[in-house]
């Protein structure tokens, strides 16, 4: 939601670009990899799996919208 919000703030088009997707591919695995290890399923790996996934969605968001809202508007 916070993608499509800045989206639509900054007046740019509601279309999820590729570094979008990334983003969301990212959070997701990161998502996945946490339930996994609540399930036993690779306990010692998937909480390292998530946390790196879930860093690099994050700085995605930054380096993605930081420019973005840092703009000045006319």
């Amino acid at each position: 939601m916070t993608t499509r919000a800045r989206m639509g703030h900054t007046g740019l088009p509601l279309a999820a670009t590729r570094q979008i997707r990334l983003i969301y591919v990212t959070a997701v695995v990161a998502a996945v990899a946490r339930t996994a290890a609540a399930f036993d399923m690779l306990r010692e790996l998937m909480p390292h799996v998530s946390a790196i996934a879930c860093v690099i969605a994050f700085a995605g968001f930054v380096i993605v919208y930081v420019p973005l809202l840092a703009r000045r508007r006319g």
